[in-house]
C-alpha cells in the first residue's frame, strides 16, 4: 500500500473550496491530466465518472464513504475502485489505474481554509516490471497531487 499526505493553505472560504472540490464539472479546471468530463452518473453516495484521462477515456468508480460540511471543518472520504489494469495512452506511455482511498479534510483558519489531502492507494503488481517502476508511479502520484493542489489554491484564490 503506498501512502500520500499533502496540505495546502488557500486564501478562500471553507465553502468555496469545498464546492470547487466537490463539482466534478470542474475537476478539468485544476485536477492534473483530467481533460473533460464525458459523462457522469450518480447513484445514492456512490458517484460513478467517466473521464478523459491526458485524452483518453478512463473510467473511475468512487463510492462515497463520509461527507460531511461543516461551519468550520469538512471532511470527505471515497473509496476508488478500477479494474487492475492500464489504459495505453500512446505506445510507451500507459495509464495505471489505481485503487484505494483518499481522504479529505478541510479547515477553517481565520480567512482561510486549511486543506489536508490523505491518498493510500495500491499499485497493482502484475503491471511492475521492476520494483523500481513502484517507486516511480509512487512519485508520479505524489507530483500529481502537488500541482493539482497548487491548481486549486490559485483558482479559488482567484474566484475569491
Amino acid at each position: 500500500m503506498s501512502h500520500l499526505k499533502r496540505i495546502v493553505k488557500i486564501h478562500a472560504p471553507l465553502e468555496t473550496v469545498y464546492n470547487t472540490v466537490h463539482d466534478p464539472k470542474h475537476w478539468a479546471d485544476w485536477y492534473v491530466g483530467v481533460s473533460d468530463e464525458v459523462e457522469m452518473k450518480v447513484e445514492g453516495r456512490a458517484g460513478q465518472h467517466r473521464l478523459l484521462m491526458v485524452g483518453t477515456p478512463f473510467p473511475l468508480t468512487q463510492r462515497v464513504l463520509e461527507d460531511n460540511l461543516g461551519e468550520d471543518e469538512a471532511h470527505w472520504k471515497a473509496r476508488a475502485v478500477g479494474p487492475a489494469r492500464t489504459v495505453e495512452v500512446t505506445r510507451p506511455c500507459r495509464l495505471v489505474m489505481l485503487s484505494g482511498e483518499t481522504d479529505w479534510t478541510y479547515r477553517a483558519i481565520d480567512d482561510d481554509t486549511e486543506v489536508t489531502v490523505v491518498r493510500d492507494f495500491t499499485v497493482p503488481t502484475e503491471m511492475l516490471e521492476t520494483e523500481d517502476d513502484r517507486t516511480v508511479i509512487e512519485r508520479i502520484e505524489a507530483q500529481c497531487l502537488e500541482q493539482s493542489l497548487e491548481n486549486l489554491r490559485q483558482l479559488c484564490e482567484v474566484s475569491h
